[in-house]
């Protein structure tokens, strides 16, 4: 209730707050821009120009003029190819083949030709991509660059490790894959159409079942800034990388891939080979799928897009148990001090058999893994000459796991000045979190669904200014538990406190404690206003009010043995079964970020 007031006091100044921009810094993360001086021959600055950029996909177009020193702007640009065609009276039509990226704006000059009469001429060249408009240190990768470079499991993060000064990071897993110039891994914003898919207490990005960010099949390029000088990336100290997906046009387009990898590809373990075991199986199933096109020519555009993993790979173990003597040992110990009928001489008869039936089990040698240990009884008193305390062997388990995206987008193209789009995701995974050596009752999985969506509206005011909403959020639920919690409980009902001696560490259900954990809705709300204050100063301004959720429960609780003697809760530890869970606390963080940039250009009319 406390974060009520904040958040309408965060909204009040959202929406009053004026703002100004002028010469293009009007771009974002999901957007590009385009600016550019024209001049006649003698490079004199043509102002009242008449400048016109096509998108070459959906037939949209965009008009502005130049001003009186003779440049022309246009704001919030999709990526994508784009003619550009200037007119003025006097002048020949010049034309462009423009390709908008996403990140820092395109710089343009166009010279006009005096007309001569009876003379049309069209000129179509490939402007130079020149970015001249600020210090950002980006690299943009294309749709083709994304698609053809390999990508096992199509996770976003990869894309970013080839951007130059990047390098995979190979001491963290599922998190910070990669660092550029020697930050950490730990110090990215990630963003998709805007929104943010960074986790923000590990501050890496945010992953499905697997632990990859799927949507590979559905980006249309890609935006590293390395090193980044205006206010929209001052949200990470690495750097930011800005995804934009893949739209409709007026051509109907797809594809459709898969991949398959197995046992017949893939080498034996070169421990399991050490062990004179043969190989195991191994599979994986990778797909993508995508379609879009018109709902209405040059209006009204869809995308459509699926994709996923399917795969099992084994998990090999150095599994320790008791030796047959250490067990009988044990429970003489027991027998000797509560008796047969004791609780605890049950409770260890359970463990027992546990670990007798541990697959893989009749094969044992006893004894531990290290030469130096011959009995596997360091750390506890032998039980007598060469007589094993543990035996050792190799297993290998494996378990299915799988994750699936899809996601749809529309896009509406209202007047040349209005055009929006609305975006929603939903993937959903279950893997194998954890796989127990000893038995299937203890395996742990993970489900976890993942939705979110977003809605962007970029309005155009005029020839020199614009202004761009979003609102977006996502729900994202991790449920970690035994496949089935009853069996678990039934064949151990312990809460992983009572734990064998530490001389065999195979340890008995220590990952099966159910615990859920759920990111309530992160929702971020951006308005940025554009207007025109002075030809020789670039402003811009972006507020953004973002806040986050958080909830879940504790692991289960255990309730007090009850049956047993004090002098059997000191011996054995804590057995009892587990009873409930409690809820952990929620909490909720609010953040408005406002950034300020003007620019003074000493001289708007220079050529590069």
């Amino acid at each position: 209730m406390r974060l009520r007031p904040i958040s309408i006091l965060l909204l009040a100044v959202l929406v009053v707050t004026a703002s100004y921009a002028y010469k293009l810094n009007a771009q974002t993360t999901i957007s590009g821009g385009l600016t550019g001086v024209v001049t006649d021959p003698s490079h004199a600055v043509v102002p009242d120009a008449g400048v016109e950029i096509k998108d070459n996909a959906k037939g949209v177009t965009q008009s502005a003029k130049t001003d009186r020193e003779g440049v022309y702007l246009f704001f919030f640009l999709a990526p994508g190819r784009y003619t550009l065609t200037v007119t003025h009276v006097g002048f020949r039509e010049e034309k462009r083949a423009i390709n908008i990226l996403l990140g820092p704006p395109v710089s343009v000059n166009v010279t006009l030709q005096l007309a001569k009469a009876s003379t049309s001429l069209s000129v179509m060249a490939e402007a130079p991509l020149i970015q001249a408009e600020n210090g950002d240190v980006s690299a943009t990768m294309n749709q083709k660059e994304i698609s053809e470079v390999p990508n096992p499991g199509n996770d976003l993060t990869y894309i970013a490790q080839s951007a130059p000064g990047a390098i995979m990071n190979t001491d963290t897993q599922a998190g910070a894959n990669f660092s550029i110039l020697g930050m950490p891994g730990t110090s990215y914003r990630y963003t998709v159409d805007g929104l943010s898919d960074t986790e923000h207490l590990y501050h890496v990005q945010l992953a499905g079942a697997l632990f990859l960010l799927l949507g590979q099949n559905q980006i249309q390029e890609a935006n590293v800034v390395s090193t980044g000088y205006s206010g929209q990336f001052g949200g990470a100290a690495g750097g930011n990388i800005n995804y934009i997906t893949k739209s409709g046009s007026n051509e109907y387009h797809g594809n459709a891939q898969y991949y398959w990898n197995g046992r017949v590809f893939n080498a034996n373990d070169w421990f399991r080979n050490a062990f004179g075991s043969p190989r195991v199986f191994d599979i994986a199933n990778q797909w993508a799928g995508s379609f879009g096109g018109p709902i209405k020519k040059d209006k009204l555009f869809f995308f459509f897009d699926t994709e996923g993993l399917r795969l099992l790979v084994p998990q090999n173990f150095q599994v320790l148990i008791p030796s047959p003597q250490f067990e009988a040992a044990t429970i003489a110990n027991i027998d000797t001090k509560f008796g047969p009928t004791s609780v605890s001489d049950a409770f260890y008869k359970k463990i027992f058999n546990l670990y007798n039936a541990t697959p893989g089990a009749a094969g044992a040698i006893g004894g531990g893994f290290s030469p130096t240990d011959p009995t596997g009884c360091t750390g506890f008193p032998n039980l007598g000459a060469n007589v094993p305390c543990a035996m050792h062997f190799l297993s290998s388990r494996g378990r299915p796991s799988q994750d699936a995206l899809t996601s749809g987008r529309v896009d509406w193209d209202a007047s040349n000045t209005d055009r929006a789009f609305l975006r929603l995701q939903y993937d959903h995974g279950r893997s194998a979190y954890w796989t127990d050596p000893i038995s299937p009752l203890f395996d742990v999985d993970l489900n976890l669904p993942w939705l979110q969506g977003q809605v962007i509206e970029t309005h155009t005011l005029g020839s020199s200014a614009a202004s761009q909403f979003l609102l977006a959020g996502f729900y994202l639920g991790p449920i970690y538990s035994p496949k089935n919690p009853s069996e678990t409980l039934a064949g151990f009902p312990d809460n992983g406190r009572a734990q064998p001696p530490s001389f065999w560490q195979t340890r008995l259900g220590l990952q099966s404690r159910a615990n859920r954990n759920t990111e309530r809705p992160a929702q971020s709300i951006t308005l940025s206003n554009y207007d025109t204050t002075s030809g020789l100063f670039n402003s811009s301004f972006d507020e953004n009010v973002r806040r986050h959720r958080h909830a879940g429960t504790k692991a289960p609780t255990a309730a007090p043995p009850g049956t047993q003697s004090t002098s059997e809760q000191k011996w054995m530890g804590p057995s009892a079964i587990l009873t409930s869970t409690l809820p952990c606390r929620r909490t909720a963080l609010s953040i408005l970020s406002v950034w300020v940039s003007t620019t003074r250009h000493r001289r708007v009319n220079i050529s590069l």
